[in-house]
């Protein structure tokens, strides 16, 4: 799972490409965890600085990693910012074959 992450990190300014679906949900997974521990932290320390650091530091990677799910998906990434229909098509499965958007990641059979 880590190493999922530190490969949606290593792209955060990647808005080209594809990112499959193990590496896209594990992105979001650690970030959830990530976000509640800050959470957590912010909330015994009764700031709210450390949920809007954290939120300015990941928010360009996040939407990085979105619009390459929606084009392992075959879509544009604009679709990204559809409510509820990039929730479906996050969890499709990503195209097997090259698509527009460039070769399937590796990471698929994985």
């Amino acid at each position: 799972m880590w190493k999922y992450y530190a490969i949606g990190l290593a792209n955060y300014t990647n808005f080209r490409g594809r990112s499959c679906r193990t590496e896209f949900w594990s992105f979001v997974a650690v970030n959830v965890v990530l976000s509640l521990a800050v959470l957590g932290a912010a909330s015994v320390l009764e700031h709210n600085w450390p949920v809007r650091v954290l939120t300015l530091l990941l928010i360009v990677p996040v939407i990085a990693a979105a619009v390459r799910r929606m084009h392992d998906t075959g879509r544009s990434g604009w679709y990204a910012i559809v409510p509820l229909y990039n929730l479906v098509l996050a969890c499709q499965p990503g195209q097997q074959h090259d698509n527009r958007y460039g070769a399937g990641p590796d990471l698929r059979r994985a």
